[in-house]
């Protein structure tokens, strides 16, 4: 793949990413992996699979594992509204602006349940892409704020969005959102404990996903690679951490963060949508679990028609707005539908997604194949890396 090499090696010649770490596994065998720039600065080291990134968004693929397990444990259904078991989201309404600007709310006449949660069509939003004054009822909350360091827990923050009204009937739209930190949440009352007390017993420990944590451990520092952004120049430059005499971090279009969320202070605030930080040896065998139909290494996580419901699309021809996933949605991932025959080069039924400081999964059933690229930095919209490594990946694979 000495061609995927040399792109590789150019983003970062090109200044287009600091740092990288490639993996792709077909058939259950590695067929390759690479990396490029340094994890720190005056470490001499590049990436490689044990380097510990911010995975994010790749946090929710783990925690729908966790509630299918809770459903096939019969302690959970899919269709229980989120009210019987959080009962701070009873009386939900949903918002509305005028014309004119007039805010206005009514009851919902649909309740949001456990499948529109896993779904991104529940109601609930991110606040971060509008309308703008729900947004800002999110941003007084601080419920946007989930890359700075907290001493927040879950049970605060999601009771602080359940008195905040939806952006729409559930079920009649997709919105990407807080949906999966509200899951975390009924799967701490459900299982009776913390979210990465459950992760960890029933996910991470039995694949052996030794380096994923809600908070890199000190011993583990030196592998934490470093975050980037882009200054007005369109140079990279490091993401420094929290100041801490304004509390605020580093602003980027609609983010803001710091480099020391995934250090410092966030022990007990387990965002099960966003908090992981993972390597991609970690990542590879929880994907690699999905792809052998729920079991590893002997440890049986899910069963094949759990994993079967998950990777099927759920969301029908809702717009899926993020784009390089498949128009459709899943439990946790995005879904390649016939839809995206002739722009995806991965087959129909594929899964994939990533995190939003450039984090990047997929999963080919059909190929039997499993892309991982890490990098770190945002914002990372203007850059073909993703979709450059996939094609040439499968340029590779098929001659």
């Amino acid at each position: 793949m000495d061609k995927l090499t040399d792109y590789l090696k150019s983003t970062i010649d090109a200044g287009e990413v600091p740092s990288l770490y490639a993996l792709v596994s077909k058939k259950k065998r590695p067929l390759y992996s690479f990396g490029a720039g340094k994890v720190q600065e005056g470490l001499n080291k590049p990436p490689s699979e044990t380097t510990i990134y911010r995975g994010a968004s790749m946090t929710k693929a783990i925690t729908a594992v966790a509630v299918m397990q809770l459903v096939e444990a019969g302690k959970l259904s899919l269709q229980d509204p989120l009210a019987k078991i959080i009962p701070a989201f009873t009386g939900l309404e949903i918002f509305a602006v005028s014309e004119s600007g007039e805010e206005s709310t009514s009851p919902t006449p649909i309740a949001p349940t456990i499948h529109h949660l896993l779904t991104h069509t529940s109601g609930i939003t991110y606040g971060w892409f509008g309308p703008e004054e729900l947004d800002a009822k999110y941003q007084e909350k601080e419920l946007n704020r989930l890359f700075l360091p907290t001493s927040d827990t879950l049970e605060q923050r999601i009771d602080q969005l359940a008195t905040l009204p939806l952006k729409f009937t559930p079920g009649e739209m997709w919105d990407y959102s807080l949906s999966y930190d509200v899951l975390g949440r009924v799967i701490e009352i459900v299982s009776g404990q913390s979210l990465y007390a459950y992760f960890d017993e029933h996910i991470l420990s039995p694949l052996g996903m030794v380096d994923t944590h809600f908070e890199v451990p000190q011993e583990k520092a030196n592998r934490l690679t470093e975050l980037y952004t882009f200054d007005a120049d369109e140079n990279l430059e490091k993401v420094p951490p929290l100041n801490r005499e304004t509390g605020s971090g580093t602003q980027r279009d609609f983010l803001e963060f710091s480099s020391d969320y995934i250090t410092e202070g966030n022990a007990n605030y387990h965002s099960a949508g966003s908090g992981l930080c993972t390597t991609a040896a970690d990542y590879f065998r929880f994907l690699q679990m999905l792809l052998n139909k729920g079991v590893f290494e002997g440890h049986r996580i899910l069963s094949p028609d759990t994993i079967d419901l998950m990777c099927q699309n759920h969301t029908g021809d809702f717009p899926i707005y993020l784009e390089g996933h498949g128009s459709g949605y899943g439990y946790g991932f995005g879904v390649v539908t016939e839809k995206d025959e002739g722009t995806d080069p991965s087959n129909i039924g594929s899964i994939s997604w990533g995190g939003i400081f450039n984090t990047y999964y997929w999963v080919d059933p059909k190929e039997e194949l499993i892309g991982i690229l890490m990098t770190q930095v945002f914002p990372f919209a203007q850059l073909p890396l993703r979709a450059d490594f996939k094609r040439l990946v499968y340029k590779n694979i098929n001659g």
